[in-house]
């Protein structure tokens, strides 16, 4: 089957999108289908479908091996490969995300000009102001852009505040609103059917206004499950191997329910993987979306910028050279990842510092980039 053949399917049951990684990561799929699993639109979602369908497989393996399945072998080496095909999917998704994140960084973080342009805009701050107030006049902007007091403990609290601002569109049904208004025990009560409940989740828990009662059930459910195990409350499908001369001699009724709840705590750790990228995607969401509201403010400050570069030549060629060891050659474009973060304040800090005391001009061209 091609992707236009699935694609609404994928959209509508997990299950069937669980049934396509795997014959992706064992067998022969569709071209098509290979390459919109890698696509930005399904690679969360297809490492998602993995993690679950490795969980589901580690869970036939030993219950097969536990009753002496004539399956078992065969299993065992689909479960090997879907492993091996999660983790190199995986690799792919923290790509995807570091880029994102490089993405998402401000202006200044990614090119030696809008650095430079920075720093001298916090240098000379009071010109900087009167420029940007005539910039803002000119486009006719009032003096703050609507969203400028807005400041959040957590990402999930923009998400919240996205939800009564607008940002996200999020009817409250009313599965929604007894969550919202139930106790803490009614959450986990809805989590832990949710995990148990492979084709039918509970949409209601991934409400954005939900979406922090269903991660702490999460938690609480992975420490009260693993306090079961004598584990470390961490969430992962693979669990400590499990010695089956041991279970056998148990009696099967008793070990099957330890296998069980195995189980159950493989697909803890799938849900709260499902809600972790449930909540990065949300987050960006509405972080893009406020970007979009202040994007005119923004701009009218840059606008204000350039031309405080274009009063101080020297200094914003002095600045750019300090840069330009870390950028791409012959560009102003910093190279991702040559800069950590506590380096690139370190160098900020002290060109800042020249800039303030009058020695930045001092320095010689090729010793500039070595501050």
């Amino acid at each position: 089957m091609s992707y236009e053949d699935l694609r609404r399917w994928w959209e509508v049951d997990f299950s069937v999108l669980v049934t396509t990684v795997i014959a992706e990561a064992t067998g022969e799929v569709h071209q098509s289908v290979r390459e919109a699993l890698a696509s930005d639109d399904w690679i969360d979602s297809w490492s998602d479908a993995l993690y679950f369908g490795c969980g589901e497989l580690l869970n036939s393996v030993e219950r097969m091996e536990l009753l002496g399945d004539s399956r078992f072998s065969a299993t065992r080496r689909r479960s090997d490969l879907m492993m091996k095909r999660f983790g190199e999917v995986n690799q792919l998704l923290k790509e995807k995300h570091a880029l994102q994140g490089w993405e998402m960084a401000p202006g200044a973080n990614k090119d030696s000009f809008l650095a430079a342009l920075s720093i001298l805009s916090r240098h000379y701050q009071e010109e900087f102001s009167e420029l940007c107030a005539g910039e803002r006049l000119r486009r006719g902007l009032a003096g703050r852009d609507p969203l400028w007091n807005l400041s959040y403990k957590d990402g999930l609290e923009s998400v919240e505040d996205g939800v009564r601002l607008g940002l996200l569109v999020a009817p409250v049904t009313p599965g929604v609103r007894r969550l919202i208004s139930g106790g803490s025990g009614e959450v986990k009560k809805a989590a832990a059917s949710d995990i148990k409940s492979v084709e039918d989740r509970n949409d209601a828990l991934r409400h954005p206004l939900v979406l922090r009662r269903w991660s702490e059930a999460l938690s609480e459910l992975l420490k009260e499950h693993s306090e079961l195990f004598g584990s470390d409350p961490h969430p992962t499908i693979t669990l400590p191997s499990v010695d089956m001369e041991s279970l056998r001699e148990m009696g099967q009724e008793d070990a099957m329910k330890l296998i069980n709840r195995r189980r159950f705590l493989r697909a803890l750790a799938q849900r709260h993987r499902e809600c972790e990228t449930h909540k990065r995607q949300l987050i960006r969401e509405v972080a893009l979306r406020q970007d979009g509201i202040k994007r005119p403010w923004r701009d009218a400050a840059q606008a204000a910028r350039r031309e405080m570069g274009a009063r101080h030549p020297e200094e914003l060629e002095a600045l750019m050279a300090s840069f330009s060891r870390y950028c791409e050659p012959g560009s102003t474009v910093m190279r991702r990842g040559v800069l950590n973060r506590n380096e690139r304040d370190t160098l900020v800090h002290n060109l800042r510092r020249k800039l303030a005391d009058g020695t930045l001009l001092d320095l010689p061209v090729n010793g500039r980039e070595t501050l």
